[in-house]
């Protein structure tokens, strides 16, 4: 990841005028190396409404790794009003994210306040569903 976030920065460095859309997987990179501030300055190039299911955890994990809790409540509350569905399990059964990718999601999605437990019916789709130790009592 950190090799990734330095390319990245190369990237930027060679072309600072680099095209909007790939402001979502720089902060992607930038995100899973762990590089909240830079991770959140690239979010932060991209108007809110455009973020989707995906980045939202992403912006309010950062924010709360950093620091910025009334932020990153504030980045929830606004996830959750374009997307109530959004849920630690939902986001980190995923399919394509490493295992120490999905560690990192479910601790900054945990510091921002994001809900736990996925529903029954999003979990029902899944072959073989990640299930956090507080959801495993839940129907």
């Amino acid at each position: 990841a950190e090799r990734g976030a330095q390319l990245i920065e190369e990237a930027v460095r060679l072309n600072p005028g680099f095209p909007m859309w790939a402001a979502r997987p720089f902060a992607y990179a930038y995100f899973m190396a762990g590089r909240y501030e830079d991770a959140s300055r690239m979010m932060d190039r991209l108007e809110t409404k455009t973020l989707g299911t995906w980045l939202w955890p992403y912006r309010a994990g950062a924010l709360a790794a950093l620091g910025r809790k009334a932020e990153a409540k504030a980045a929830v509350q606004e996830a959750l009003k374009w997307y109530p569905n959004i849920t630690i399990e939902g986001t980190t059964n995923e399919p394509g994210y490493s295992e120490s990718e999905r560690e990192r999601l479910t601790e900054t999605m945990r510091l921002a306040g994001f809900p736990p437990c996925a529903k029954p019916e999003a979990l029902a789709k899944i072959d073989k569903p990640r299930r956090l130790p507080e959801c495993q009592l839940q129907p």
